[in-house]
């Protein structure tokens, strides 16, 4: 220790001393042993043990590298839940949706699976489970765009979903919890519960073992979300919820309601977010306290509200450390709580202070964390510790600060010793005191054996992800007990290669000795030691730091964007970074090697980055890179924060990504499972095909037909390069074909896989079924599964090894099954599906916990479950969606349902379906009580019968099958002491009434409303109980609030109609006294020893009296209240049929659906229902018996403005099955118009019982609401039944039908139904319709019953024996030679024909015994039928079948020829003519491999073969072509003329074709070569200008005015003449020849001017003398008579010559070249 802590800690003492010594409080001096136990404020009884300590330290969103691994160890954390985007990852961690945020999470929307894999591997590295939260919805999925919106297409959401699920388990990222939204944001419950269906099944489609977490609603789990999953089949694996009040009574209700539906097979319960009041530190002590003491809560997550880098608000952006995340005391609170270890014990809720308690004895120690929210002492007894006799040391930690985003007063220091006691030879019982200081103060008491290891811990500097010197000085936490520390560093985080390592270091501070490498990123701890042991730091934490020569460089941060392993990234991306302290400049690294050689570097200083927002507060760093990247490229980049004092590299490894294509179009990609053509392809396989570069969306179709012609299924929406394939899509043994389409994000660019359309094809098995749950039953369990479409049957194998099944039960054919298991072992079952004898594979097992049955605790008016009863004999546990447990038992004859110990009642309701009339005997014990009648239950609806039983304490209830009467199904009894009810509630009522206080309060079932008459003294109110009722006693409540009063009253009560004249008093005026202090206000006003037969009561106030001094006066009731038990009948007084009847409504936003039909129109949205906008609002009532509809009224409140409303209506007699009857159209709602009603007359001749409407539009407010209705009142009427007759007698055979028609009276009758039963199923049963069919031979019942007043008509039918007419006979078969006798495929049921032309099909057992496939032949066949009991076979009829083997195949000849085709070579033949041949041979190749093929198919192969082989063309010898060829090609083109060298050229172009064509036969090739030898030989070739050309360049020089002009004009048009050959590129070497002669001749032929004629000084003088000749002078000499006069013979002779040399020279070439080539 420093002796600048030495003097710190002496005056600490000095000064504790003073201030003891001052106030006089005395103090427990160290050593001091703890005084005799009292009456303790808090006793913790330590033998009360709760199953393991396991520390709920949860919290949300899973921080990015700027949060070192050293803030989250000592959490030990146990789970964390994150949404998928991963906005902590992306720098983006915010629930502000606007564009600065969007323009963050739209592009990025790309990698959110890639972010969720890096963030999720993290934790899970450090030991920490996660969850996905399905949540944040991706744009093309929310109706608004938005990632908080409701999905516009549940499609789109499956596909996510499962997208989602691929990409974890493609990936091994080990998620195996799936949070389905987050509290309803943006949706209706409805929403909820289609999604989390459509993600159930998408999920468990690729992870069936994965859990499935849901609804997490705000303070409550509605019970819609799991009526629904049980209806739809789905379990609710975890149920989640947040903020709720008293825990514990919420998850007890939560855990009663989640038992009554077995079939959700809740597994987990989760507390996802808690704590509105994050600033409170007593708050989150009180929280910790809650959940822990309710064991049954798995999961706690802490609440997040700031979400400025995850980890729920425990750490606080502090921008002036180095390391920015500081802690606030409700961290350092989690880590004091996720340090208790060992047993949990059990806490009490109403203790003075919350705590928690844990004890391990392993470590030799007990911790107490407690708080209290108020300063003050208070005293703790330890009962029945375990170290009882040991010496012990109570170590007393205090928790510093406040709570909530407050940084903790000493940041890496928040959790100290205050204080120290020593207990020696403790007693069983130890006692201590906290001294509580604030009103927010928590304490943490180790109370551990002296001779235990050292105490927790924690690490202090160099702080995680921070940077120190080459020496950094080591500091940590004192941990107490400990006699040295050893200090260990390491470049890895495991410490396994350590550079450093101290032992035997007696300080808690230590300054390094051996300086460590510059710009090397390193690891340490600690280890505490003493002679009993040693102890790492909380939960085995580390830090990090980097080292550096000057520790003042940029502060640690962390790089967003580019999201690393961005794949797709455009190219211009967004760079984005949080911020580094003392940062002044940042450089930005690209390279596309990862070393960052040749990297680009850009620099920026701060003033030239843009900032983001991150957080609801913080702000990051980054810039649009502008320079666009090189597509289709993979990069690395890095960030490096530099200041004066040196560079800072941001935090983790550099990112890499690839950039998208140079036009935003996906890159070519292929398909690539199951490869091409593969066979046998399991039901459940995943497609996959390789990533296309710029695609967002995949598109896989798949067809029947290469074409595409009959898609079977096509997916639009799919982000992963991967598909699992869903049962009940393909056929099995079926080829399919299939591709993809990338696209991109707009939709607008697609491109298909490039390797084509693949094939696969289908296996025989049947698709693997999902097991789902197991649900305890009656000595047993009930497995249930998800059906698939290709099996016949089912079997459950079942064992006590996972994976090893040792026992079975086979032909299932419901989706669930019983399994009979011995208590007390473990089980593991699985289902597979079965098709013509092949299982599927096993696609999950579920385990099961196998305990016998316990009588269950009985209690009145509780729902008594049948699967938790005693089951025996002939039963079957179901699951059925519309039940109320979801487990019903079906009865058969002999199975009994047993309830033991019974509680004293004297009714029974039973529970129950039933497709017919059926009965059931009721026992107490062994005796029988009677026969329970149960009629039928209409469309598999579910019943309730009341019966009369007197039943004692102990007595044991017993319900036996005991007839051969229909099974039926039982669902559950209720057993009730008397059945009256309260009949006045919700019922009409009428009388006089106040304003605002109308008689309908009186009977609303709220206290808080009441009925006020409005007049002084007296009052009256009638009350209609709909049906002539059996009334036991009258009641009236004042509401609590009302003070005493007396009230005259006397009571009437009438049996026909509420007309004055028809009342009798059936109780005396009296006079009666309502105080609130005498039964809550509650006073009875009539008794009937006999219950009176009444439909309607009046109460009749004549004079009243105030006692309190605060009353009017007024005839008042709170709630009336009529006890009594219901009538039944028909209701047609006030016409309206709908009123009070049950009525449901999908879609609910706010008030009840019973508000439709309650009769109260009311004034405002108290009085009605609203639906949810933007969907179908379906709402139904049931009339309870059909009715002859006529009329609607549908009326919302008065108050309402005008509005319309769209409706459809429908209607149906079994609730199950509707009809519309008038589509949907608009309807105008007016406050103007019948008080904002709207009436409906229906078509004629509707019946019905159920009536329906579905709403879907309203335009009030602008679309602001769904459908709204206050009343939805129906009209019509009944004729009812009087009688029912049938046919007395009936005489059938065995199997043979018989159809009995009922005569229901009278004729007009509105409903007449019949219900038809069987006394005994056994002889004779009856169908629906009244057919009856023959069973046995014997007599039975056969019932007819009216369902409309259930009149009864019998018919006794007798049944005989039938007898064996005829039997089918099988088509003929001709099977291959040697096809041995278990191969031929026999038919395994024939068609029987009867006596009475019954027919039947009959199982067949064929004898093949002289059957011989090695023997060609035709052979019949004998088969024995089984016929059922009662069909006689007198004439002993056997089935036939008859079989011709055909002979043996050879294929000798076939297999020579293919031998000797098979060696062709395929280069020596055309492609077109080839491929035909192939196909023959391969084809052949086919047959000869085909064990089954037949002589005719062989003989057609072989036929085939040799006609390809005919038809086969050889390709031609190139060879002549290509040396004339490559000759030619030599030619310069210069040399010749235009039209002559096109031609050439056009030949040459066609040899290089003929050349280039592989197929080209020796034809094309003769003829190419001929004629490009042609045209070679009409080439011509160019003439030489240059002598023309340099006589042309003279001769235009002359002057044309000294010579005549008839000379110079010939000259002229020679010279003109030679400038036209010049141009010509195309003169010949004639041509040049001959005009060059001319121009000469034109040059002789000038004739000077006269007047140019001089003497000797002249330009061009003439010859001296007489000679009088003119002439002209050549250019080049200065007179004409140095040239060759015009009349010189040796001229012409010598050009002549010239021109005959040159001529026999090109001849002669000519001739040579022709030579040459030839």
């Amino acid at each position: 220790m420093s002796l600048k802590k030495k003097l710190r800690k002496a005056l600490s003492l000095v000064l504790a001393v003073a201030i003891v010594g001052t106030i006089q409080i005395p103090m427990m001096q160290m050593g001091t042993t703890v005084n005799a136990v009292g009456d303790a404020d808090v006793v913790i009884d330590f033998s009360q043990e709760a199953g393991a300590m396991i520390p709920k330290t949860g919290w949300l969103l899973i921080p990015n590298e700027d949060i070192g691994d050293g803030r989250i160890l000592p959490l030990n954390t146990r789970q964390v839940r994150d949404d998928t985007d991963m906005q902590a990852v992306l720098g983006n961690h915010s629930d502000v949706i606007d564009d600065a945020h969007m323009s963050d999470i739209l592009p990025n929307e790309f990698n959110r699976f890639e972010r969720m894999a890096e963030a999720y591997t993290r934790l899970n590295d450090l030991g920490i489970k996660t969850t996905a939260i399905m949540g944040f919805m991706p744009s093309w999925i929310s109706k608004n765009g938005t990632s908080q919106g409701a999905p516009k297409d549940f499609d789109m959401w499956h596909q996510w979903s499962k997208d989602l699920a691929q990409y974890i388990k493609d990936n091994d990222i080990g998620i195996e919890e799936f949070n389905v939204w987050n509290e309803n944001w943006n949706i209706s419950q409805d929403e909820f519960n289609e999604m989390y269906k459509e993600s159930w099944y998408a999920v468990k489609q690729i992870m069936p073992d994965a859990l499935m977490i849901g609804p997490d609603t705000v303070g409550s789990i509605p019970q819609s979300y799991l009526d629904y999953c049980a209806d739809n089949g789905l379990t609710a694996d975890v149920l989640a919820y947040h903020f709720v009040d008293n825990l514990e009574d919420f998850q007890e209700d939560l855990i009663k309601r989640a038992n009554e539906k077995p079939s959700l097979g809740v597994q987990k319960y989760y507390y996802q977010e808690y704590q509105w009041n994050t600033f409170n530190l007593y708050e989150t002590m009180a929280h910790f306290a809650e959940f822990d003491r309710t064991s049954s809560v798995d999961v706690a997550c802490r609440g997040i509200w700031q979400y400025g880098n995850g980890l729920s608000d425990m750490l606080v952006l502090n921008p002036e450390s180095e390391n920015i995340c500081a802690r606030t005391p409700s961290w350092w609170l989690m880590t004091a709580y996720g340090s208790m270890s060992g047993t949990r014990i059990k806490s009490e809720k109403e203790a003075a202070v919350p705590y928690i308690a844990s004890k391990d004895e392993e470590k030799g120690e007990m911790i107490i964390l407690v708080g209290s929210n108020a300063a003050r002492t208070v005293s703790i007894d330890l009962e029945n510790q375990p170290f009882a006799g040991e010496d012990l040391v109570i170590e007393k930690y205090q928790v510093l600060g406040e709570g909530g985003y407050h940084i903790s007063q000493d940041e890496d220091n928040g959790i100290q010793m205050k204080d120290k006691e020593e207990v020696q030879g403790s007693g069983e019982t130890v006692s201590t005191t906290v001294n509580f200081e604030t009103n927010n103060d928590i304490w943490m008491l180790v109370v551990k054996k002296a001779d235990s290891a050292p105490s927790d811990f924690c690490l202090m500097g160099p702080d995680d992800n921070t940077a120190a010197s080459q020496l950094p000085i080591f500091t940590w936490q004192e941990a107490q007990g400990a006699d040295s520390y050893d200090l260990v560093i390491s470049k890895n985080k495991d410490m396994s290669s350590p550079v450093y390592t101290k032992e035997g270091i007696t300080e808690n501070e230590f300054t390094l000795d051996q300086e460590l490498e510059i710009d090397q990123l390193y690891y340490w701890t600690i280890t505490a030691k003493n002679q009993n042991g040693e102890k790492a730091p909380y939960n085995n934490m580390y830090y990090s730091f980097i080292v550096k020569e000057n520790e003042n460089v940029p502060g640690g941060f962390t790089l967003f964007q580019v999201v690393n392993n961005a794949y797709g990234t455009k190219l211009n991306p967004r760079f984005t970074w949080s911020k580094s302290k003392d940062a002044t400049s940042y450089d930005v690294y690209i390279s596309e090697n990862k070393d960052f050689s040749d990297a680009t570097i850009k620099t920026f200083q701060l003033s030239e980055l843009t900032e983001y927002p991150t957080d609801k507060s913080g702000r990051c760093y980054g810039f649009e890179l502008q320079e666009a990247l090189n597509p289709e490229t993979h990069y690395y980049t890095k960030v490096v924060a530099k200041n004066a004092n040196g560079t800072r590299t941001m935090t983790g490894e550099p990112h890499q990504f690839t950039t998208t294509t140079a036009n935003g179009k996906p890159a070519d990609f292929k398909a690539t499972t199951p490869a091409d053509e593969t066979a046998s392809v399991d039901p459940r396989f995943t497609l996959r095909w390789e990533r296309s570069l710029g695609g967002f969306f995949y598109q896989l179709e798949v067809a029947t037909d290469p074409d595409f012609e009959d898609i079977v299924m096509t997916r639009d929406w799919i982000t992963v390069p991967a598909y699992t394939m869903e049962q009940d899509v393909l056929e099995p043994e079926t080829t399919y074909y299939w591709r993809v389409s990338a696209m991109n994000k707009e939709r607008t660019l697609m491109t298909e896989n490039s390797n084509g359309v693949q094939t696969f094809t289908t296996s025989k098995k049947p698709t693997a079924p999902l097991t789902k749950v197991a649900v305890s039953a009656s000595n047993g369990a009930i497995v249930m599964f998800n059906p698939v479409a290709d099996a016949d049957t089912y079997t459950v194998k079942y064992g006590t090894t996972s994976g090893k099944y040792t026992d079975s039960i086979e032909g299932i054919t419901e989706a669930n099954v019983y399994l009979p298991l011995e208590a007390g072992n473990t089980y593991y079952a699985t289902v597979v599906a079965v098709r013509n004898g092949m299982e599927s594979d096993v696609w999950n097992e579920v385990k099961i916990s196998a305990s016998a049955w316990e009588p269950q605790e009985i209690e009145l008016k509780e729902k008594l479950e049948c699967e938790n009863a005693k089951l025996d004999g002939d039963f079957k546990v179901l699951s059925k969606s519309n039940a109320s447990g979801q487990l019903i038992v079906n009865l058969a004859k002999g199975a009994s349902v047993e309830y033991a110990p019974m509680v004293a009642c004297k009714h029974i309701d039973i529970a129950y379906s039933a497709e017919a009339d059926t009965s059931v005997a009721l026992y107490n014990g062994g005796d029988k009580v009677m026969d329970i009648f149960l009629p039928e239950t209409e469309g598999g609806s579910y019943g309730t019968v009341s019966i009369e039983g007197d039943f004692e304490d102990g007595d044991t209830l017993k319900l036996v099958k005991e007839s051969n009467e229909k099974d039926f199904l039982l669902d559950y009894i209720v057993l009730k002491n008397d059945s009256v009810e309260n009949l006045a509630l919700g019922k009409t009522t009428t009388g006089t009434a106040g304003v605002n206080y109308e008689t309908a309060k009186a009977v609303d079932g709220n206290l808080g409303t009441w009925w006020d008459a409005g007049t002084v003294g007296k009052g009256d109110i009638t009350v209609d109980l709909q049906f002539v009722s059996k009334v036991h006693s009258i009641a009236i409540q004042m509401p609590s609030t009302f003070c005493a009063r007396k009230q005259e009253i006397e009571v009437f009560a009438s049996a026909t109609n509420n007309e004055s004249g028809s009342f009798q008093s059936v109780k005396a005026k009296e006079t009666y006294t309502f105080d609130p202090a005498v039964d809550d206000n509650k006073t009875v006003i009539a008794e009937f020893d006999t219950p009176i037969d009444a439909r309607y009561i009046k109460i009749m106030v004549t004079a009243t009296e105030d006692i309190c001094g605060q009353w009017n006066n007024a005839a008042q009731a709170g709630e009336i209240y009529i006890m009594g038990v219901a009538g039944e009948g028909i209701d047609e007084s006030n016409g309206n049929l709908a009123l009070h009847k049950p009525v449901t409504a999908s879609g609910t936003w706010q008030g009840e659906p019973e508000r439709i039909t309650d009769g109260n129109v009311g004034n405002d949205y108290t009085s009605s229902w609203d639906g949810t906008k933007g969907i179908e609002n379906i709402v139904t009532i049931d009339l309870g018996r059909p009715y002859l509809l006529t009329d609607y009224e549908l009326q919302i409140p008065f108050s309402f403005g005008k509005r319309n409303q769209d409706f459809s209506f429908l209607v149906s007699q079994n609730g199950q099955e509707f009809t519309e009857i008038i589509p949907k159209q608009t309807y105008t709602f007016d406050p103007a118009v019948d008080q904002n009603t709207v009436k409906i007359t229906l078509p004629e001749t509707v019946t019905a019982r159920y009536v329906q409407l579905i709403g879907t539009y309203n335009d009030a407010d602008g679309g602001l609401y769904g459908p709204q209705i206050a009343e939805w009142r129906v009209y019509g009427s009944t004729e009812p039944v009087s009688g029912i007759a049938i046919e007395p007698t009936a005489d059938i055979k065995v199997l043979g039908n018989k159809q009995l028609t009922a005569n229901v009276t009278p004729d007009n009758a509105t409903y007449k139904a019949v219900a038809w039963s069987s006394s005994d199923i056994s002889v004779a049963t009856a169908d629906s319709n009244g057919v009856v069919t023959g069973i046995s031979a014997g007599t039975a019942e056969i019932r007819a019953r009216s369902l409309d007043g259930n009149y009864k008509a019998v018919c006794t039918v007798t049944v005989t024996n039938n007898k064996v007419k005829s039997i089918e006979k099988p088509a003929e078969q001709t099977v291959k030679y040697n096809t041995p006798a278990d191969e031929l495929v026999l038919p395994k049921n024939l068609k029987i024909t009867l006596e009475d032309q019954t027919q039947l099909n009959a199982k067949v057992d064929w004898d093949t015994s002289n059957y011989d496939g090695s023997s060609a032949n035709t052979y019949v066949l004998i088969g024995e039928v089984s016929l059922p009991n009662g069909i006689d076979n007198p004439g002993n009829l056997k089935a036939e079948a008859k079989i011709t083997v055909l002979p043996a195949v050879d294929k000798s000849a076939l297999q020579d020829m293919y031998n000797q085709y098979s060696k062709l070579d395929e280069v020596r033949y055309t492609t077109d003519s080839w491929a035909d041949f192939r196909e023959a041979l391969d084809n052949a190749k086919k047959v000869l491999n085909d064990k089954d093929a037949l002589q005719e198919q062989v003989n057609e192969a072989k036929t085939d073969l040799a006609e390809m082989y005919l038809k086969l063309v050889e390709r031609g010898d190139k060879s002549d072509l290509q040396d004339l060829y490559n000759e030619y090609a030599k030619l310069d083109e210069s040399k010749y003329t235009t039209d002559s060298w096109a031609d050439f050229k056009a030949a040459l172009d066609n040899a290089k074709k003929v050349l280039d064509n592989k197929d080209a036969v020796q034809e094309q090739i003769n003829e190419a070569k001929t004629d490009l030898a042609e045209m070679y030989l009409k080439l011509v070739e160019r003439g030489d200008k240059s002598d023309l050309q340099g006589l042309y360049n003279e001769y235009e020089k002359l002057d044309e005015s000294k010579y005549t002009t008839d000379s110079w004009a010939d000259f002229k048009a020679a010279l003109d003449n030679a400038k036209k050959v010049l141009d010509n590129k195309d003169a010949t070497q004639k041509q040049i020849y001959d005009v060059e002669f001319a121009l000469e001749k034109a040059f002789d032929a000038l004739k000077k001017n006269d007047k140019t004629e001089s003497s000797g000084n002249e330009e061009n003088s003439g010859t001296s003398g007489n000679d009088n000749t003119s002439s002209t002078s050549k250019p080049g000499g200065n007179d004409k008579s140095d040239l060759p006069k015009t009349g010189d013979t040796m001229v012409p002779m010598m050009i002549t010559i010239g021109l005959l040399v040159l001529a026999a020279s090109g001849a002669a070439y000519i001739i040579w070249r022709k030579k040459t080539i030839s």
